[in-house]
Formats: structure tokens, C-alpha cells, sequence
């Protein structure tokens, strides 16, 4: 039961974490690293901000980790467009920093949940429960009537799903990120998968305040955990070198489907689109002689796309 074919989750994590390690054009550091160097620093900060009783040196802290955090949500887009965030500076994160690091939620950071269907159901207040959980904090910090009692404004701007699991999964590690290429994974997933028919492109429903999809995001992590950590993805934390937290794992296995499907939808549209043969030969989609033609039949291959 929630197990996937191992074969896509090796596939899908080895070509993830190759873009990790990517060293194109002799450049070792790669947008891909934000994360590690995110959640880094807020395991080594928490560490230091439990030890200190100094207000100052707290403050120093919470400051250091909203940069850190408004640099890696910038590198994963959260700062283009018509994002509101493009429009304040990295202090509208000490908000968010303030929460994750006065919470007494030990168990929620590299979150590992304890069994299929099973005793997770703390871990899930903890995140989901409306008003009081993460989430709805983490989301009402940004807006500015309610964190700053700010009634003279016209900005009814809030943090969206994608910003919000964005900001759980660089800091705690506990949730993967909503983005678009990850709902397209959960699409496939839904697709391919009877176990995962009741997934949803969104983590938290408001209507009746359960976080189903977070419980079968959970199943998949429990049942094809063996299969998520071969990639042997590594992170140091407080001087030690560790795993990856799972949900990170289960986090780039469907970013990468999704990912690689968008790229089989854009090249289908546009087939002499250099750039994302490229993209497909560097990660190991194809043989380096490939054609627009060859690249498309291997992603759909891939992934069974009919």
C-alpha cells in the first residue's frame, strides 16, 4: 500500500540530486544548494538561539535567518513577478523566524513520520491546525493588518501555499513545497497511482480543516522510504553530516516529475527550444546526440505519458 515503483523514484531523485551537484561551466554552486545552506543555517541558529540568554544576541539571530530565508525563497522564485514580496525587504521574514524558533515543535524539524496511517496526528496539529498551527501563523505574519495591527494600509496581500511550505520545507524540513512543478507530480502521481487517487494540489483545505494530502505525503515517505534515500542525498547540521529529512526526499522526487513534465509540454509546443534539450541531456534524460524528437520520447517513456 502508497508503494511506488522503485524505479521511478531513483530516476527521478538521481536526476534531482545531479543538479545539486552540477559543476556546468566549472561553477560548483548552483541554485539547487539554497536549500541546504537555508535549512543549515536554521539548524545551526535554532542551536545557538536555545543557548543564549543574551536579547541581543537572540536578535542577531533572527535577523541573520530572515536573510538567510529571503535568499532562498529569491532563488526559488518567490521574489519575480507580481509577488508581494518583491516589494519588501528581508525584515518581513523576522516575523515568520520569530515563530519557528519560539515554537515548542521539536519533532517537526527533519520531520520523519512514525508509520503509515499512523501516529502522526501531533505532527499534523502542529503544521495544520487552524489559527494556532504553523501554517496559519507562518501566512498571517506577512499580512500587515494582523502582524503589525496596521489598519491604515489598502494591502490585503497573504502568503500563499507555495510561499508558506516553501518557507516549512527551507527551515524545517517537515512539508514539501507546493510549487507548480510539485502539483504536477502530485497530478501524475494521482494518475499511475490507486493509492494516491485522494491527493490534492493543495496542502491545507480550509473548508473542513484536514490536511489530507499532507497525511498521504506522509504514507508515500513511510512506504517508499529506502527507495527516497538512495540517492544519498547528505547535508551537514551542527557538525554532523546527516541524511536528508524525508519529506525533502519525497519534496524532490515529485518536483522533479512535475519538472520534467513541464519540459515535455514545452518542447511539444516549441521543438526548437535549445535550451531545454540542454536541460534534458545534463540531467541524464538522453544521450548526448540526441534530437528534440529522442528527448521527448524519453521523458514520456519516463514517466508513462501517453
Amino acid at each position: 500500500m502508497y508503494e511506488i515503483d522503485e524505479k521511478y523514484i531513483e530516476q527521478a531523485t538521481k536526476a534531482f540530486y545531479g543538479l545539486i551537484q552540477d559543476k556546468e561551466g566549472g561553477e560548483p554552486d548552483t541554485r539547487y544548494k539554497s536549500w541546504e545552506w537555508c535549512y543549515q543555517a536554521f539548524a545551526d541558529g535554532r542551536k545557538k538561539y536555545n543557548q543564549t540568554t543574551n536579547d541581543n544576541e537572540k536578535e542577531k539571530i533572527v535577523d541573520f535567518l530572515a536573510l538567510h530565508l529571503a535568499f532562498y525563497l529569491a532563488s526559488w522564485g518567490m521574489y519575480r513577478g507580481s509577488a508581494f514580496l518583491l516589494q519588501r525587504d528581508y525584515k518581513t521574514h523576522i516575523g515568520a523566524v520569530n515563530i519557528l524558533l519560539k515554537e515548542k515543535c521539536d519533532s517537526l524539524w527533519g520531520y520523519e513520520p512514525a508509520s503509515i496511517n499512523g501516529e502522526n496526528s501531533e505532527q499534523n496539529d502542529a503544521i495544520l491546525e487552524p489559527d494556532t498551527g504553523l501554517y496559519a501563523r507562518i501566512k498571517d505574519s506577512y499580512n500587515i493588518k494582523k502582524a503589525y495591527n496596521y489598519e491604515e494600509t489598502n494591502d490585503e496581500e497573504n502568503a500563499t501555499d507555495t510561499l508558506v511550505t516553501k518557507i516549512l520545507m527551507g527551515t524545517m524540513g517537515c512539508i514539501p513545497a507546493f510549487d507548480r512543478f510539485l502539483k504536477k507530480g502530485i497530478k501524475w502521481l494521482k494518475y499511475h497511482f490507486e493509492d494516491y487517487k485522494k491527493i490534492s494540489g493543495t496542502i491545507y483545505n480550509q473548508k473542513n480543516n484536514v490536511g489530507k494530502t499532507f497525511n498521504i505525503l506522509e504514507n508515500l515517505a513511510c512506504a517508499n522510504k529506502d527507495s527516497l534515500k538512495k540517492c544519498g542525498a547528505k547535508i551537514v547540521t551542527n557538525g554532523e553530516k546527516c541524511d536528508y529529512p524525508i519529506m525533502k526526499c519525497v519534496d524532490m522526487f515529485l518536483w522533479q516529475v512535475g519538472f520534467e513534465l513541464d519540459l515535455l509540454e514545452n518542447l511539444e509546443k516549441n521543438k526548437n527550444c535549445e535550451k531545454n534539450i540542454r536541460i534534458a541531456k545534463k540531467i541524464g534524460i538522453c544521450k548526448e546526440d540526441a534530437d528534440c524528437d529522442d528527448v521527448i520520447n524519453a521523458i514520456s517513456d519516463r514517466w508513462k505519458v501517453e
